[in-house]
Parts: structure tokens; C-alpha cells; sequence
């Protein structure tokens, strides 16, 4: 039986005027992608704050990470199983452009008649 994967991800606090720079510091520490949640996005962010979501490869790369920023400023979350991965792709449909042209994402169905 196979174990469920558990992927790393630093949540940072911090205020928009530090963020673009926190973001820098993540990748440096390792980060392989930081997304940025504020006022604007579906998050959790505080009122005129900015939320930084950190994923990492692997959780010793966090845990050094989440060492060097201090855990008075991130906290380490771990997204079990795979679903996240695929969640995204609800939002997207077949699009009709015009008469004859039409996007399709791979994983949708379309009837053209």
C-alpha cells in the first residue's frame, strides 16, 4: 500500500511593499514556485496584507527555509494527496470563437454537430 504524498509549502506573511522581495528570498532558500495571495485573490490574507505561498521540492528544503525566515514569520503547511493537481481544470470548458473555431481543453468533451 502505497503512502499518501505530502507536499511542502512555507506560508509567509508579510505587506505588499516587502513581498516582491520576500519572493526573491523564497526561490534563494529554495522555493520552486511562490504564489502570491492579497485583498484581490480568493485567500487568507489579512486586510491590506499579502499572504506568500511557498512550494517546495521536498521538506528538508522547507523546514532550512522556514529555519532562515524564522517561524515568528512562516509556518509550514503540508497539501496531502494528489487532488490539488487536477482541482484547477473545473474552471475550464470548451469556448466557441466566432462560427467555426473552438478551444478546447484536452480533458473536456465536444459534440461540433
Amino acid at each position: 500500500m502505497s503512502e499518501t504524498p505530502r507536499y511542502p509549502f512555507l506560508h509567509v506573511r508579510t505587506t505588499e511593499d516587502e513581498s516582491d522581495d520576500l519572493a526573491v528570498e523564497l526561490f534563494d532558500l529554495g522555493a520552486s514556485g511562490v504564489e502570491t495571495r492579497d485583498d484581490e485573490t480568493l485567500s487568507k490574507a489579512t486586510a491590506g496584507g499579502v499572504l506568500l505561498v511557498a512550494s517546495f521540492e521536498d521538506e528538508e528544503t522547507a523546514r532550512a527555509a522556514l529555519e532562515a525566515l524564522g517561524e515568528d514569520r512562516a509556518t509550514l503547511v503540508f497539501v496531502e494527496g494528489d487532488d490539488w493537481r487536477d482541482e484547477w481544470k473545473r474552471f475550464f470548458k470548451p469556448s466557441r470563437i466566432g462560427e467555426r473555431f473552438v478551444v478546447r481543453p484536452s480533458w473536456e468533451p465536444f459534440d461540433a454537430g
